[in-house]
């Protein structure tokens, strides 16, 4: 009796052995050392159905906007923000770069350069197929997300009855308070401490107080604030000590994000 093998069919015979044309993950330049402003739109060519796109921008302005945008048709009325404003990055290495990170599915993904001023930038658009979150992971002061991230803190010492300047404020960047300690070297008197906010040495322009405590006892001897705010742009931020009595002095230990 004849033994018939079973018959395997090679996948071959009915499609092309050789890779798939279409590829992975692509990358490509959309800015060289550039000084305008304006949107670059990402060629259709480089558009692989990616769902996670990446900005990586360096530049060597003093001052810088960029956002990640995207339409569903190219048409410019219809670009919306996918990103939240970046700015000049801290430079890591010696390198002033950073990476704006966007997931989803986008017809038309673009980079645009809000303003920029004292130098040029480049920009590098890479994609991939992969899925990743819609959301970068954290915020910081070398890029945007959605959480705020505290990556630098300040610590001084004031006595009483005077206004400390803790941070100056510029035209691009927001102050983002995470938390802050305050500590006193002996017990305080009634008085106050504040933060204030406004411009000048001692934010006496269009001050307004995000933080305030009145009527201090003589009991606290640390305060921990866990509360988070946010100054604006070309906004100084103050720390506003009065009555604590001659003898004490402040400790003030604060975390914050500048974006």
């Amino acid at each position: 009796m004849r033994k018939i093998l079973p018959l395997v069919a090679c996948a071959c015979l009915a499609f092309s052995c050789s890779a798939f044309a279409q590829r992975p993950t692509t990358i490509v330049q959309l800015l060289n050392a550039s000084t305008a402003t304006g949107r670059t739109i990402v060629d259709a060519n480089d558009l692989i159905g990616a769902g996670g796109h990446y900005f990586t921008y360096c530049t060597t302005a003093t001052s810088l906007q960029i956002i990640a945008e995207e339409s569903p048709d190219g048409v410019a009325g219809h670009f919306v923000p996918i990103s939240s404003v970046y700015g000049v990055p801290s430079a890591i290495n010696g390198n002033p770069c950073a990476v704006i990170q966007v997931g989803g599915m986008y017809g038309y993904p673009a980079v645009n350069v809000l303003s920029i001023s004292g130098g040029s930038v480049s920009v590098w658009y890479s994609a991939t197929t992969a899925i990743v979150n819609a959301f970068p992971p954290a915020q910081n002061s070398q890029g945007a997300a959605t959480v705020t991230s505290c990556d630098k803190s300040l610590n001084i010492g004031s006595g009483q009855n005077l206004t400390t300047l803790l941070i100056t404020g510029t035209a691009t960047q927001s102050i983002h308070v995470c938390g802050f300690t305050i500590s006193f070297s002996a017990a305080p008197a009634s008085g106050s401490i504040t933060l204030e906010s406004g411009t000048g040495s001692t934010c006496a322009t269009g001050s307004l107080y995000p933080w305030s405590m009145f009527t201090i006892s003589s009991s606290p001897q640390t305060i921990d604030v866990g509360r988070t705010f946010s100054i604006l742009p070309s906004t100084n931020l103050c720390l506003e000590v009065t009555s604590v009595g001659a003898s004490t002095t402040v400790e003030f230990n604060m975390s914050y994000a500048l974006y």
